[in-house]
């Protein structure tokens, strides 16, 4: 009893293990690539169907994909419509661990050279460096899995001797639910349904179960995993809840069809079996893995805008509109959580040119240009806050370090920006000289397609729009310059209205090079050609 119980649990942990080590060493072999693929390739919802199948598949780890998906939703880099198709996707994609597992760990039984895989990928990770190391880590992983198959199929062996699933009859709807309640069971104990279908399998090659128990117990093990969507959709934003509302309703409405049509589903694929001759219950059960994820695709796929749309309803937006993509679930994925703080800035940016434009043109400060002040300040604060909680690990790559410095200099241009435009007395001294409330103007009427573009992320445009207003500005705050001097000499002003004129035309100055510089750290100076031009030559506001 006891060789027996050492043998199964041992055998599932070595599959967990490896498993995660795989998973680990795929996600940091790809590096910034998974999450570039992923919003890449989800423009349609065939395409985020096909992206989110490809890469759960990729990574052995629906799990990793969902989370994955929920945070990039809520950082905003794709649409909770195209989360739908990812999460639809990665159901899909989820079914090639069974057919890896029936096909090389127990056909093949690839377990007999499961250490010497596991001691090479050891040694590449503990000698190699960088992505030949995370390589090594994954070869571990994949190594480990087979020797946990072998490992898990003589404790199922033994475990034979002393318990009698077979009393489960598939035939009866009961026992069928009671098979169903034990997957859930299975999922959520291991944390991970790849091992849950691993064991059934395993189970299913020595006899302990049928062909019909073990599909009962994956319909089961299918729904168990929308455990993890549940738990790290709380604390989340609204459009992370959306997404993990969507996965588990995906599950559960696949998993109840499947039950319903089991035994017709069954003798369909036994006939397709039978028909190209495979006799490997395993291999069978697999493509019943596969065939019920992809009929409930085929179900769901006709409905998804009416599932969109609903969801839109019953999980409205919540939360200040600036910081709504800062989702604390984001934090342990460097590159995702460095990217919504560039969009977060990006309309922080936004909101403050939009508040000093409203109050050139303002004949006066209204209380609800205080109150956005306010907001912009408070929701900057925020984004600093959540970059300060992201966690980052040694060996990052270059492109993050990059993003990190980047965002870290236009939050102190923003954030300088934000002080200027509580400075309303320079506004005054402006309306009241003609040549000053020309010079605003021409700020105003500047700033108003850098907005245009900023929202649409047209990048190069918006950073050589605000280029050339800031030199433009340079020369007319000289000119200006020039002219109250001029006139204080002739005593036309008094020395006391010069210098507030003087520090007006400073505060335009100002206020044009933050916009500028905080554009330019933003990632506009990714657009390699011309930013060396005009880099060294950008003035530095005077005072």
């Amino acid at each position: 009893m006891w060789i027996m119980a050492t043998s199964v649990l041992g055998g599932i942990g070595l599959f967990i293990l490896g498993m995660i080590l795989m998973t680990e060493g795929l996600k940091s072999f790809a590096g910034d690539t998974l999450r570039k693929a992923l919003s890449r390739f989800t423009g349609g919802t065939v395409s985020s169907i096909l992206s989110g199948a490809g890469i759960t598949a990729m990574l052995q780890s629906s799990h990793a994909t969902i989370i994955t998906t929920i945070g990039f939703v809520s950082a905003g880099l794709i649409t909770f419509h195209q989360s739908l198709g990812i999460i639809l996707g990665a159901h899909l994609g989820t079914t090639s661990t069974g057919w890896i597992v029936s096909l090389l760990g127990i056909k093949l039984k690839l377990g007999v050279v499961a250490l010497p895989i596991v001691g090479g990928g050891a040694l590449l990770r503990l000698l190699g460096r960088d992505r030949i190391a995370v390589a090594g880590l994954a070869m571990a992983g994949f190594g480990l899995i087979f020797f946990g198959i072998d490992v898990l199929q003589e404790g199922m062996k033994l475990l034979s001797g002393y318990i009698d699933l077979k009393s489960f009859a598939g035939t009866g709807v009961v026992n069928r639910l009671l098979l169903v309640a034990v997957g859930i069971a299975m999922t959520i104990i291991m944390q991970t349904s790849s091992a849950a279908v691993a064991t059934t399998m395993a189970a299913l090659n020595i006899g302990t179960i049928d062909l019909t128990q073990g599909a009962a117990l994956v319909i089961g093990q299918n729904i168990g995993t929308t455990l993890t969507a549940a738990i790290a959709a709380f604390g989340a934003t609204s459009a992370a809840k959306r997404t993990a509302v969507a996965h588990i309703m995906f599950n559960v409405i696949t998993g109840i069809v499947a039950f319903i049509i089991l035994p017709y589903f069954i003798f369909m694929v036994e006939y397709i079996a039978t028909t190209f001759h495979v006799e490997d219950s395993t291999i069978t059960l697999a493509g019943f893995h596969s065939a019920f994820n992809l009929l409930g695709i085929v179900i769901i796929l006709p409905f998804i805008k009416y599932f969109s749309k609903f969801l839109l309803r019953i999980i409205p937006e919540r939360g200040p509109f600036l910081t709504r993509h800062l989702d604390n679930t984001l934090i342990n994925i460097p590159s995702v959580a460095i990217e919504t703080v560039r969009r977060t800035i990006i309309d922080i940016t936004i909101a403050s040119i939009d508040i000093v434009r409203e109050m050139i043109g303002s004949e006066r400060i209204m209380p609800s240009i205080r109150g956005r002040i306010r907001e912009v300040s408070d929701a900057l604060i925020e984004t600093r806050r959540f970059l300060g909680r992201i966690k980052t690990t040694k060996g990052v790559s270059t492109t993050y370090s990059e993003g990190l410095i980047s965002v870290m200099h236009a939050i102190d241009h923003v954030d300088q920006l934000i002080i200027a435009s509580r400075e309303f007395g320079k506004l005054a001294t402006m309306r009241n000289d003609r040549n000053l409330n020309h010079l605003a103007m021409t700020l105003a009427e500047n700033v108003e397609p850098v907005l245009v573009r900023l929202e649409g992320l047209k990048k190069k445009e918006s950073l050589q729009e605000m280029e050339s207003t800031s030199h433009y500005m340079k020369e007319l705050r000289e000119r200006q310059r020039e002219e109250i001097l001029g006139r204080t000499a002739s005593g036309t002003i008094d020395a006391d209205t010069a210098m507030r004129q003087i520090e007006a035309i400073r505060w335009l100055d100002r206020v044009t090079y933050r916009i500028f510089r905080a554009l330019y750290y933003l990632g506009y100076h990714t657009e390699k050609k011309g930013v060396e031009d005009f880099r060294g030559g950008m003035h530095q506001p005077e005072g």
